[in-house]
C-alpha cells in the first residue's frame, strides 16, 4: 500500500492531507476547466455533422471522455495520467488539422491549455515542461500544417506558444505557493502535520516517527508573551532540523513537534539526542532552558495518521510516567482503552454510589494514640471487586469527574468525622483535594457546606494537597488555601519532597501540617541521605510551628526511628491498612477516651492506640 501511494503521491497533490483541502481544490478547478472545455466541443458538434466531419466528432467524443475521466478520478496511477493527458495533444492537434485552417484551427488548438493547466496542478515541474512542449509542439504544428500561406499563421503559434507556456508557469507557481502554506508551519517554516503525513508517505518504509513537547511552555507564553514564545518555537525547530537533517521535521501544535526519521536504530540514543536540546535559548532578553519529553513509534507499512497517533499515545504515557520519553507498544493502546473504558464505567459508578471511602488511621507512637485518619476513595466494582485508587484515580485526575470524586469523598469524610465526634471519639480526618479543584475559586464554599450540612467544627477537617498541585499557580493556590484556613480547616501539604516547592514558597504558604513522602521514609534506614531529607523535614517542621507526618511506616524499624526523629505522627501498614469506617470507629470506641479531651488538641489528647495486627505490604494512597 505504501508504494502504491507514493507512485501517486505527485499526481494526487496531496487530496487526503493537504491542510485547507488544496488537493479538492485544485481538482474543482480542473472539473470547471474541464467542463469549460467539453462545453465548447459539444457546442461545435452539431456543425460539424452537418458540415460532414465526423472525424471531428469522433475526435471531440474522445477528448470528452478523456476529461471526463482526468476530472473525475480522484487518484489514478501516474502512467496511466501521463498517457490520457499525453494523448490530448493529439486530439487538438487532429481537430485543428480537420478545420482546415484559420481560426478555427487556432481555436482547436488552443484548446492544449486543458493539457496546460491539468499538468502545472498535478505533475511536478518536469512533467510540466515535457507536456508543455508537447501540447505546443503538437498543436503547433498541426496549426502551422493546415495554414499554410496564412500570414497569420505564425503570430498564432507565437501567440499558442506563449499562452500556454505562461499559464503554466503561472498555475503551477500558485500551485505550489498555496500548497507550501497548507502543508507548512507559518511560525517556524517546519512542515505542519498535513505535510508530515504526505511527507511519512513519500518517503522510505523504515524509520521513527517521533512526537515530542517542550514541557511547561505555556509559561513562557504568559510571562513573555506569545511573540517571545514564538522565537522560543523557532530556536527549537531549528535545533531539531540541525541534529536531523535528513529527517521530515514538523510543527503539529502549539508546542508539539513531531518528525520522521530515517532510522531504525535504537529508540534510546534517538530520545537522548532530543533531550539534549535543552538550550538555553534566547527569549524576551532572557536565555530560556527548556526539557522535552518524547513519544516513539516505528514504522510498519501503517498510514501515516496512525504512526502520529502512536506517537501521541507514548508522548502521553512518557507525561503520565514522568519519563522524557517512551516507545510505543501495542499494551499502551489497550491500555489506553481499557483506561477510556474504565472512566466511562466510573462515571455511571459515582452516579450509583459504587465509591466508598475507608479511612487509615495516624498515629502518635510516642504517646501511643489515634491522632487522626486519611479518607482514602476505593471503587466497590461489579465485577472487579474492591479496586484500589491507582486503578482509577490516575485517569479521573486528567478529567473534571475527580472533582466529583473529591465531593463525594469530602461529603462521606466530613459525615464521618461528625459521627465519631457524636459518639464521643472525635479525631481529625484528612481529605486528598486534587490539583484541578484547587484551580476552583468555589472550593472554599463548598467546604463550609459540607462542614454545616454535617454538623462538624472545622478544626477536625483538614485538607491535603500536593506540590505539584502549588507550584502550577503558587499566588492563586495561597489565596485560596487562605481562604480555606480563614474557615478553621487545617492545611496540609502531602507527599512533600517529590515537587518543587521552595523554602521562600513554604514559609509563605497558609499550612499547617508537611507530610514526608514515602518514599524519604523507606529508605531512612539504608540510605544516609533519606535520613538526613527525613531529620531536616521534621526539623523545619518544628521550626516553621507545622505538624509533621511520616508517610508510609511498613515496619517497626522504620517507625522506631522516624518517632527519633521527632515526627509527630505516624501512617501506613505497620500500624493500620485503610479500612472500613466502621472498624476504625470500633477501634476509637474500644480505646479509652483520655481525661480532659478536647478536639482542638489533638496530638497530647487522642484516645489510647491499641496495638492492631495487619498483614504488611505496599501502602497505597490518594
Amino acid at each position: 500500500m505504501a508504494g502504491r501511494r507514493r507512485s501517486e503521491i505527485r499526481y494526487a497533490g496531496l487530496p487526503e492531507v493537504a491542510a485547507g483541502g488544496v488537493g479538492d481544490a485544485r481538482r474543482v478547478l480542473f472539473r470547471l476547466m474541464s467542463v469549460y472545455a467539453v462545453v465548447c466541443w459539444l457546442a461545435l458538434l452539431p456543425g460539424w455533422l452537418d458540415d460532414g466531419h465526423p472525424a471531428i466528432v469522433v475526435v471531440a467524443v474522445v477528448v470528452t471522455a478523456v476529461a471526463v475521466v482526468l476530472s473525475r478520478a480522484r487518484v489514478l496511477p501516474q502512467p496511466v495520467a501521463h498517457a490520457l493527458l499525453g494523448g490530448v495533444p493529439l486530439c487538438t492537434a487532429a481537430l485543428t488539422a480537420a478545420a482546415g485552417g484559420g481560426v478555427i484551427s487556432a481555436a482547436f488548438a488552443f484548446l492544449a491549455l486543458f493539457v496546460t493547466v491539468y499538468a502545472a496542478m498535478f505533475f511536478s515541474r518536469r512533467a510540466l515542461t515535457v507536456h508543455l512542449t508537447w501540447s505546443v509542439v503538437a498543436s503547433g504544428g498541426a496549426l502551422t500544417a493546415t495554414s499554410v500561406g496564412d500570414p497569420h499563421n505564425g503570430y498564432y503559434v507565437l501567440v499558442l506558444a506563449i499562452t500556454l507556456t505562461a499559464t503554466g508557469l503561472l498555475l503551477s507557481g500558485l500551485v505550489r505557493t498555496v500548497w507550501h502554506t497548507a502543508t507548512h508551519d507559518p511560525v517556524t517554516g517546519l512542515l505542519n502535520e498535513s505535510g508530515l503525513r504526505a511527507a511519512i508517505l513519500a518517503r522510505p518504509a523504515d524509520g521513527t516517527v517521533l512526537v515530542c513537547d517542550i514541557d511547561d511552555f505555556s509559561h513562557v507564553n504568559d510571562a513573555l508573551g506569545r511573540d517571545n514564545g514564538d522565537v522560543l518555537l523557532r530556536a527549537v525547530a531549528a535545533d531539531l532540523s540541525r541534529t536531523w537533517p535528513r529527517a521530515a521535521a514538523a510543527r503539529i501544535g502549539a508546542d508539539v513537534f513531531a518528525a520522521w526519521l530515517p532510522t531504525t536504530r535504537d529508540a534510546g540514543a534517538l530520545a537522548r539526542q532530543l533531550v539534549g536540546l535543552h538550550g538555553p535559548y534566547p527569549a524576551g532578553g532572557i536565555d530560556v532552558d527548556v526539557t522535552l519529553t518524547a513519544g516513539l513509534a516505528h514504522t510498519d507499512g501503517s498510514a501515516p495518521a496512525e504512526l502520529l497517533r502512536r506517537a501521541a499515545v507514548a508522548l502521553a504515557a512518557a507525561k503520565h510516567d514522568a519519563r522524557p520519553w517512551h516507545v510505543w507498544t501495542a499494551e499502551d493502546d489497550r491500555t489506553r482503552r481499557d483506561d477510556l473504558a474504565l472512566q466511562a464505567e466510573l462515571r455511571e459508578a459515582i452516579t450509583r454510589g459504587e465509591l466508598v471511602v475507608h479511612y487509615q488511621p495516624q498515629v502518635d507512637r510516642h504517646h501511643h494514640r489515634i491522632v487522626g485518619a486519611e479518607a482514602l476513595v476505593r471503587w466497590q466494582h461489579p465485577r472487579r471487586g474492591l479496586l484500589g485508587p491507582g486503578a482509577f484515580l490516575p485517569g479521573a485526575e486528567r478529567t473534571p469527574l475527580i472533582v466529583d470524586i473529591t465531593e463525594q469523598v469530602l461529603a462521606d469524610a466530613t459525615g464521618q468525622a461528625a459521627r465519631w465526634r457524636a459518639a464521643g471519639t472525635p479525631i481529625p480526618v484528612s481529605v486528598n483535594v486534587s490539583a484541578r479543584s484547587l484551580t476552583d475559586d468555589g472550593l472554599p464554599e463548598r467546604i463550609a457546606a459540607h462542614l454545616a450540612r454535617a454538623g462538624l467544627p472545622a478544626p477536625l477537617l483538614t485538607i491535603e494537597i500536593t506540590e505539584t498541585a502549588i507550584v502550577a499557580q503558587p499566588a492563586h493556590a495561597r489565596r485560596l488555601l487562605q481562604a480555606v484556613r480563614d474557615l478553621g480547616v487545617r492545611v496540609s501539604i502531602d507527599d512533600f519532597g517529590t515537587g518543587h516547592t521552595s523554602l521562600a514558597l513554604l514559609a509563605d504558604l497558609p499550612i499547617d501540617e508537611i507530610k514526608l513522602d514515602r518514599r524519604f521514609v523507606a529508605a531512612a534506614l539504608s540510605q544516609p541521605s533519606a535520613t538526613a531529607i527525613a531529620v531536616t523535614v521534621a526539623d523545619l517542621a518544628d521550626r516553621l510551628h507545622l505538624h509533621a507526618v511520616a508517610e508510609g511506616v511498613e515496619d517497626e524499624a522504620v517507625s522506631a526511628l522516624m518517632d527519633s526523629i521527632g515526627f509527630d505522627a505516624q501512617q501506613g501498614y505497620h500500624h493500620a491498612r485503610p479500612q472500613p469506617a466502621d472498624t476504625v470507629g470500633e477501634l476509637l470506641a474500644s480505646s479509652a477516651a483520655a481525661p480532659g479531651r478536647t478536639e482542638g488538641a489533638l496530638r497530647a489528647h487522642g484516645p489510647a492506640w491499641p496495638q492492631i495486627g495487619v498483614d504488611a505490604g505496599p501502602a497505597v494512597s490518594w
